[in-house]
């Protein structure tokens, strides 16, 4: 299966908010870094969100903070 990377936690939410579930998160050298990882091809998806396409707004933050507490948990070294 293909593996679609991007850092970009808004091109992130909006692939969430097509469909697709949360990214696995990936740290990066430097622990300020990561990558968001997304199984199967959703390059079509971040294009179209690049290209100004647009989701309901509740949705698009509440996919934005799901992402961020995720990277968060990541960054901090997981549950606690």
């Amino acid at each position: 299966m293909e593996t679609t990377r991007t850092t970009s936690m808004p091109g992130a939410a909006y692939v969430v908010c097509k469909g697709h579930g949360l990214p696995h998160i990936e740290k990066g050298a430097d622990p300020q870094h990561f990558a968001l990882l997304f199984d199967g091809d959703v390059e079509e998806l971040l294009s179209e969100y690049w290209g100004g396409a647009s989701v309901p707004a509740r949705d698009f933050y509440r996919a934005l903070q799901d992402i961020r507490f995720a990277v968060n948990r990541v960054k901090n070294g997981g549950a606690r």
